[in-house]
C-alpha cells in the first residue's frame, strides 16, 4: 500500500497458459540383437536405431524377433521421438560376443635343478623332485635346460614320452650325464641370447644356435625379443610368417631399427595342444587327452580349432572357463551351439589370451567381426586395435595407442563397440594377430509374455512406459506378439496411465485366414479366451509385406508400426482428434502388399455391429491405406472412435499438466478464474481445429470441497465425430419439378 503521492510501477502475471503437447511419441518394447536391455531408450532417427540397438535381426532366422526392428523403422519414417526398450529372454537370456588377442605366456608346469640327462642317444632326462605325470607333462610339450654352472646341455627340446619321474626328447643330448636346471614350459618353444634381425625391411630373424623346425616352431607363433639392455631398437613381439629353416624366421613387419645382434629372445606359441577335440556338448569343448587344468588353460584363453578338414566347427572361440569336475578336459566357450557339433577327433590348439574385448552391449551384432592388433606407429611398445566386419574388408572402428596397462580406460573412453578385460598371468598382445568374435546370443530365443510384459518396480519391458510422470508417450506397443496377455498388458498400461494408447494386430497366416477368423479372434472365441474391449486400443488387420534391405527379403510384419507411422503423420499435417484412416491421411507408405484386402462385403463385417476391426485395404492405383478408425469399446459410445478418444486423451493431459501450476493456491474465486484462464484456450483451439464442435467449463466447488482442500471443474465436450459414410443421392426429376420444393 502506498500512502504520499507519486508513481508507482508493479507487475502483475496474468500470461498463465497451457503449454501443447509434442506430436506422436511411440514407446516399444522387442526384442533386438543390440543394446541396453530394460531401459526405455531415446531414439529419434533410423541411423540412431541402427547404432545403438543394432540391424534388424534377419526375419528368415526369426520372423517373430524382427518384428521390433521393423515397426521402429516404420514409425521413424514419419516421427523422430521413440523409445526402445530392449526385452530378451529369462531362459535364455542375451549374452555378450567376445574375444580376446593372443599374448605371451611365461607359465611352467614343472621347474627343478636336479635334471639328469642321460647319455646322448638314450635322450631322457630324470628328476626325483617332479613327478612329470602329476604335473600334467605331456608329450608335444617344451622342456628347457638352462643350466648357467652346466651348460652343455642347455637349449629347448619336444618332449616324446612322459613317465613319473622320467622325459624322453626327440634327440640327443649335445654331451649327457649333467645334472642341469630346467623348466617345463606352458607355451615356450624356443629361446636363446644369439638372436640377430636383418635390415629393417627385409624382416628376417636368426639364431645360429636355434633348432627352429625340430622344436615344431609355426607360422602363427610370436617371436618376442627382449634384450635387456644395450641394443634394444627391435625390441617387442612379432608374429612369424614362416620358418624358413632350423635357423631363419620370416616375420610379419619391419624392424624398428634393424641389423641388430645378440639379441635375446623367446619364442611362444599355444600352451595346450591336441587331435582328439570333441563338440559334442554345446557351450563346451573336451579332449581326453588334455590336462587343460595343469597347462594353466584360463578364462580369457582363445580355442582355435583348425582341424585340416574343416566340418563346419573350425575357427576361434573365447574360453569362459573350465567345466567344473572336468577341469583337466573340458572347457566352456561363449558360444551357444556349435555350427556343426557332435564332431570328434578335431585338431586344435589353445592360445594364450592378453586381453579380452567384449561388446559393449549383449547380443549378436559383432558376432563374426574380426579385431587385429598392430603395433601402434608412434609408440612401437602399444598397439592398435582394428574392428572389421564379418567378411574382414569394412573398417568399423580402429582405437590407436593401447597398452595392458591401460587398455581398460581407454576403451571406456575411446570405443563404441568395445570393453577390455586384461587378463592375468599373460604378457602384452602380439600384434599382427587377427582373430574372429565368438558367442553373443540376441536374447530371443525361448522368451515368453512375461518377457515382453516386464516388470512395473523394475521399469522393464512393457512397464517401463507404466509412469506418466517419468515418461511421456502417446502409443505404446509390442508388434508382432499377439498373446492374450501381452495384448491384456498393454491395454491395461493405457488405461492405468489414462494419456495414451496401444495400437494392436491379429495373429498371422494361418492362424488368421478369413474375415470370420478375424472377428472370432477379436471376439474371444479363437485362440483368444476374452474379447477385447477397450477405447484406449485400436485394432487393424492384416499383415504388411515390406522389403528388408538387409537381408534382400520380403518378410511380413505386424502393421502396428505402419499404423504408427500412419497416427504420425496424421498428427503432423492435421492433429490427434482428425482421423488416421482414408486416402487423405491413412496411406501406408513402405508397404508393398498386405496379406487379405478385405471388399467392401467384408469391411462391413469387420466394421458392424459387435465388430471393431479396422481394416488395411489395397486399392487398385490408389495403394494400402487405413480404412477404419474405431477403438476397441463395445459400450456403444463416442469413444468408440478413434479420433475422439485422441482428443480426449490430448486435451486430459495438457489440461492436467498445466493445473499442477495451480496447486497449493488458495482455493477461492480467483483460483477458478486462472484455472479458466488456462482451460479455455485449450478448449478453443481444439475447437477452432475441428476436434470439438461446443465446450463449456464450470466450477463445481462446493463448501465441502474447499473444506477438503479440493477444487471441482466440470468440462462439457461434444466431440466431432468423423464421416464415415458420404450418403450420395442422385435424383432425377421431371421437367417441371421445383427443386426447393423437393429439398425441403
Amino acid at each position: 500500500m502506498f500512502v504520499s503521492a507519486g508513481a508507482y510501477a508493479r507487475e502483475i502475471d496474468l500470461s498463465l497458459y497451457a503449454e501443447t503437447l509434442t506430436n506422436t511419441i511411440v514407446g516399444i518394447a522387442h526384442t533386438f540383437n543390440k543394446g541396453v536391455i530394460g531401459v526405455a531408450t531415446l531414439i529419434t532417427d533410423l541411423g540412431a536405431l541402427e547404432e545403438t540397438f543394432g540391424t534388424p535381426i534377419n526375419p528368415t532366422t526369426s520372423n517373430s524377433a524382427y518384428q521390433g526392428w521393423a515397426a521402429c523403422k516404420e514409425y521413424l519414417k514419419k516421427g523422430n521421438k521413440l523409445y526402445v526398450t530392449r526385452c530378451d529372454s529369462t531362459a535364455t537370456p542375451a549374452t555378450y560376443a567376445a574375444q580376446s588377442v593372443q599374448g605371451s605366456c611365461d607359465q611352467y608346469l614343472a621347474t627343478d635343478v636336479d635334471g639328469l640327462t642321460s647319455i646322448p642317444a638314450v635322450k631322457t632326462l630324470t628328476s626325483v623332485a617332479v613327478n612329470f605325470t602329476v604335473a600334467g607333462v605331456l608329450a608335444g610339450d617344451v622342456i628347457e635346460l638352462h643350466d648357467v654352472a652346466t651348460p652343455a646341455d642347455n637349449g629347448f627340446y619336444v618332449i616324446t614320452l612322459v613317465a613319473a619321474g622320467v622325459v624322453t626328447v626327440d634327440r640327443n643330448w649335445p654331451v649327457g650325464t649333467i645334472t642341469s636346471d630346467f623348466t617345463v614350459w606352458t607355451s615356450q618353444k624356443e629361446g636363446g641370447e644369439d638372436g640377430a634381425t636383418s635390415v629393417a625391411a627385409t624382416r628376417e630373424f636368426t639364431s645360429a644356435t636355434a633348432t627352429f623346425t625340430t622344436n615344431g616352431v609355426v607360422a602363427g607363433d610370436i617371436l618376442s625379443i627382449h634384450e635387456p639392455a644395450g641394443d634394444i631398437g627391435d625390441n617387442g613381439l612379432y608374429d612369424i610368417l614362416s620358418v624358413d629353416s632350423q635357423t631363419k624366421l620370416t616375420l610379419d613387419r619391419d624392424f624398428p631399427t634393424g641389423s641388430l645382434g645378440t639379441l635375446a629372445y623367446t619364442i611362444y606359441s599355444n600352451n595346450s595342444r591336441g587331435a582328439d577335440g570333441s563338440t559334442a556338448v554345446a557351450g563346451e569343448f573336451s579332449s581326453a587327452g588334455a590336462e587343460f587344468a595343469l597347462h594353466l588353460v584360463q578364462a580369457g584363453d582363445i580355442l582355435h580349432i583348425n582341424d585340416v578338414v574343416d566340418t563346419g566347427d573350425n575357427g576361434y572361440y573365447l574360453i569362459t572357463g573350465l567345466k567344473l569336475g572336468s577341469t583337466d578336459t573340458t572347457v566352456e566357450v561363449n558360444n551357444a551351439a556349435w555350427t556343426a557339433g557332435a564332431l570328434v577327433g578335431l585338431t586344435y590348439e589353445i592360445l594364450p589370451g592378453s586381453v579380452t574385448f567384449q561388446a559393449a552391449s549383449k547380443g549378436t551384432w559383432c558376432t563374426g567381426d574380426y579385431i587385429t592388433t598392430s603395433r601402434n606407429a608412434g609408440d612401437k611398445d602399444n598397439f592398435d586395435l582394428e574392428t572389421r566386419d564379418t567378411t574382414n574388408t569394412i573398417q568399423i572402428e580402429k582405437v590407436y595407442n593401447l597398452d595392458r596397462a591401460g587398455v581398460v580406460a581407454s576403451m571406456l573412453a575411446d570405443s563404441s563397440v568395445w570393453t577390455a578385460v586384461v587378463r592375468t598371468n599373460r604378457g602384452e598382445p602380439c600384434p599382427g594377430k587377427s582373430f574372429t568374435v565368438s558367442g553373443g546370443n540376441d536374447g530371443y530365443t525361448g522368451i515368453v509374455d512375461a518377457d515382453y510384459i516386464g516388470s512395473a518396480p523394475l521399469n522393464t519391458g512393457i512397464n517401463s512406459f507404466h509412469n506418466p510422470e517419468k515418461i511421456d508417450v502417446n502409443l505404446v506397443l509390442c508388434p508382432g506378439v499377439t498373446s492374450q496377455n501381452v495384448q491384456d498388458a498393454l491395454i491395461n498400461l493405457c488405461e492405468s496411465r489414462g494419456d495414451c494408447m496401444t495400437i494392436l494386430e491379429t495373429p498371422d497366416w494361418a492362424t488368421i485366414d478369413s474375415v470370420q477368423d478375424a472377428l472370432d479372434w477379436h471376439n474371444g472365441s479363437l485362440v483368444r479366451t476374452t474379447a477385447l474391449n477397450s477405447s484406449y486400443a485400436a485394432l487393424y488387420w492384416a499383415w504388411q509385406q515390406v522389403y528388408d534391405e538387409y537381408h534382400d527379403q520380403d518378410p511380413w510384419v505386424s502393421p502396428v508400426g505402419h499404423m504408427a507411422g500412419v497416427y504420425t503423420y496424421n498428427d503432423n499435417v492435421q492433429a490427434p482428434w482428425i482421423s488416421p484412416a482414408g486416402l487423405k491421411r491413412g496411406k501406408l507408405t513402405g508397404s508393398k502388399d498386405v496379406r487379405y484386402s478385405p471388399s467392401q462385403n467384408d469391411r462391413e463385417s469387420l466394421s458392424g455391429p459387435g465388430a471393431n476391426i479396422n481394416p488395411i485395404v489395397n486399392f487398385v492405383g490408389l495403394g494400402i491405406h487405413a480404412w477404419g478408425d474405431k477403438t476397441l469399446y463395445r459400450t456403444t459410445s463416442a469413444l468408440q472412435d478413434v479420433p475422439v478418444r485422441r482428443m480426449l486423451l490430448y486435451v486430459k493431459k495438457v489440461i492436467a499438466t498445466a493445473a499442477r501450476i495451480l496447486i497449493f493456491d488458495p482455493n477461492d474465486e480467483v483460483l477458478d478464474r486462472e484455472f479458466f484462464q488456462l482451460v479455455d484456450p485449450v478448449l478453443a483451439d481444439v475447437l477452432a481445429r475441428r476436434g470439438i464442435r461446443k465446450y463449456g467449463i464450470v466450477s463445481a466447488t462446493t463448501d465441502d470441497d474447499r473444506e477438503n482442500h479440493k477444487a471441482v471443474y466440470k468440462m462439457f465436450i461434444k466431440p466431432t465425430k468423423t464421416a464415415r459414410i458420404i450418403d450420395l443421392q442422385f435424383r432425377l426429376t421431371s421437367q417441371g419439378a421445383d427443386f426447393q420444393e423437393l429439398v425441403v
